[in-house]
């Protein structure tokens, strides 16, 4: 499988997930040429704080504190996962920049993030939506993999990654 088949989740492998038990989306890894593209638009610095919405393995915060040496926080129901990212964190000596929290992404609080990362459905996106909207009030800015937000399209900066990722900021 390439690079690109990676990025774009078909609907067998998406919806056979374990909806029962809380998730609103399944774990889909992001691709590190993904991630680069977006953190060469974002331009993280010291000052932000990254929070990873369904962390996965953590590859996304691990990239981001090791390039940008900013804080990060991921947050995901799978504690398997969770383990597997605070792992991978020490392996790549960026634990000290890491927080892993085993939570509800619609009860978490994430006030506290600059940039907010997204890889969800889009039916988990519109869920997540009023919740969204605070964050951008907030000047937060959001980034969401493979899936833009409806009717946020004044928000949304131009991309050159075909469609793999859309960023939203207040403007």
């Amino acid at each position: 499988e390439d690079e690109e088949d990676a990025v774009k989740p078909t609907p067998q492998r998406m919806f056979a997930y374990k909806w029962s038990e809380g998730y609103i989306s399944p774990f889909r890894a992001t691709p590190e040429i993904v991630i680069q593209q977006v953190m060469e638009i974002l331009k993280p610095t010291k000052e932000d704080v990254l929070i990873d919405c369904g962390c996965g393995d953590g590859r996304v915060l691990i990239y981001v504190a090791k390039r940008f040496g900013i804080s990060c926080i991921g947050i995901d129901l799978d504690e398997s996962l969770l383990e597997q990212a605070r792992q991978s964190s020490k392996v790549e000596n960026v634990s000290d920049l890491i927080s892993f929290k085993r939570e509800d992404l619609l009860t978490s609080d994430l006030l506290v993030g600059s940039i907010i990362f997204l890889y969800l459905l889009p039916t988990a996106l519109e869920k997540f939506k009023s919740r969204l909207e605070l964050l951008l009030s907030q000047k937060k800015r959001i980034v969401s993999i493979n899936w833009p937000i409806n009717g946020w399209e004044r928000y949304a900066l131009p991309s050159t990654s075909n469609d793999s990722f859309f960023i939203y900021v207040q403007q």
